[in-house]
């Protein structure tokens, strides 16, 4: 069982004007975060008007501008009552977003026979009258004790605090909406990130091999560590040419996007850009320079396969991040290197500078500068790898890594080995990530279904009929 309510300052809840419940619910909730922005300044921001805050897709933006890193993303939730899918995952959006540190504001509809009611251990009801009221307010806590409910901060109506219903608090979001920080919640699997033992890449050897100040390096280091991870740089070779493609392709981690607008891409459908001013959203972002629509939908989806994000739109919905935030724009050069480019740690491999340069570049752009880098990256040699691929393991503990085993189960057909102990892992691992796939599409997950019905398309049997089951369910 557990009960938890963001801090927030109760002296700024009630709103200044009969017509600011939007600017002051999101006061409410850039307060929890240490941010102090006047009502009046936010309601300029937000373009709320003396007939109130137009609709919920305006205060996203504000918020992401004032706290980047919640990463809000708008919910509608047009169906009235609501479906148990919606009213479940507003729960869920809620839990996360609680425990991250960033409150919801949600946009309500409160009819006089549907005003909000209190329930234990709140006893006395938000004072709501005068017909319907059309409404914003902050979700800043949830509890599950007894029943699921929400703990609201409501600006408009004394005592401005209580604890409100899972079920009511759906029912009169309902024909309206609610921002939720979709980047701030744990995701289910962290990203890839090295412990530091001695040993290993330091910020020290990071600087010598980009040719940057420390400062820089120590900045970027775990973004740069964690990605490394994720791409299988795991010899001396793959991580000088890795580094050194990075440090060409971002002149020394100065830049994290590319320095043109963007206006060039606008329209370029080989891209996926077809959406105005999808030039400039999706313009070189990371330090390999993610580009397009396209390339941010399909890292979206590999961040969210892989359980790094807990949305497969992620960085559609919110290219900045890529751009902003190191851990994404290192782990794009990851995607790049791995799926984009698969052939990429092969021609390091073999230690063809050419072939990575035309990977990367799509010509020989460059090439002096990767080979000067290049060469200096080889002369810093196991310096450069993750600290647990420098040397760590003993044979013995690597031995045993590679070793094949036979299968423990009791319909195995032989005692024969038939996998590495890291191949059995793996497979727990994809029939774990499947089972939560198929389960979450069969409870009706939009995204989970996305995902169902592109590998029902390549005839995957489980999908087919998992898919089939969701469409008899709706008829």
């Amino acid at each position: 069982m557990t009960e938890k309510v963001l801090d927030y300052d109760r002296g700024i809840v009630a709103q200044e004007t009969g017509y600011w419940c939007g600017p002051a619910s999101t006061q409410i909730v850039l307060d929890s975060r240490g941010i102090k922005v006047a009502e009046r300044t936010l309601a300029g921001e937000i373009g709320t008007h003396t007939g109130g805050t137009d609709h919920i897709g305006l205060i996203a933006p504000v918020l992401n501008r004032r706290a980047p890193g919640g990463g809000y993303a708008v919910i509608g939730m047009p169906n009235d009552p609501p479906r148990r899918d919606q009213v479940d995952a507003l729960w869920d959006h809620l839990v996360r977003g609680v425990d991250a540190g960033w409150g919801l504001v949600a946009n309500i509809i409160a009819p006089p026979s549907n005003y909000p009611r209190a329930v234990p251990p709140s006893t006395l009801n938000l004072r709501y009258g005068g017909g319907t009221v059309y409404h914003y307010v902050a979700l800043m806590g949830y509890s599950d004790q007894g029943q699921r409910k929400v703990w609201w901060a409501d600006p408009g109506f004394s005592p401005h605090g209580c604890w409100v219903s899972l079920e009511q608090t759906a029912s009169l979001i309902a024909g309206k909406g609610y921002a939720w920080p979709s980047a701030a919640q744990a995701a289910p699997a962290p990203v890839p990130r090295p412990p530091a033992p001695a040993g290993g890449m330091t910020a020290d050897v990071l600087a010598e091999a980009m040719g940057c100040s420390r400062s820089r390096a120590a900045e970027m280091l775990p973004g740069m560590l964690g990605a490394m991870q994720a791409a299988q740089i795991t010899t001396p070779l793959r991580a000088a040419h890795w580094c050194a493609q990075i440090g060409h392709e971002s002149v020394g981690l100065v830049y994290m996007e590319e320095i043109a607008s963007g206006d060039q891409y606008e329209w370029r459908t080989d891209l996926g850009n077809n959406q105005p001013g999808d030039g400039r959203r999706f313009k070189g972002s990371g330090p390999i320079q993610l580009t397009g629509r396209r390339n941010f939908g399909l890292f979206s989806e590999w961040c969210f396969a892989k359980r790094y994000t807990t949305s497969p739109t992620l960085f559609v919905d919110h290219p900045e991040l890529v751009r902003n935030d190191p851990k994404w724009g290192f782990l794009a050069a990851s995607w790049y290197w791995t799926v984009a480019r698969p052939a990429l740690n092969s021609q390091a491999d073999r230690d063809d500078l050419e072939a990575v340069t035309r990977s990367i570049n799509g010509g020989l752009n460059g090439l002096a500068d990767r080979g000067e880098r290049l060469a200096r990256c080889k002369r810093l040699g196991a310096k450069l790898l993750p600290p647990q691929t420098s040397g760590g393991l003993t044979m013995e503990a690597s031995d045993e890594l590679t070793k094949r085993f036979p299968s423990r189960s009791i319909f195995r057909h032989s005692d024969d080995p038939v996998d590495t102990m890291a191949g059995f892992i793996l497979n727990i691992d994809a029939r774990e990530h499947e089972k939560f796939i198929l389960d979450a599409a069969l409870a009706g997950d939009a995204a989970a279904i996305k995902l169902v019905e592109r590998e029902a398309a390549k005839g995957e049997s489980r999908c087919v009929a998992a898919l089939a089951k969701i469409k008899g369910d709706r008829k």
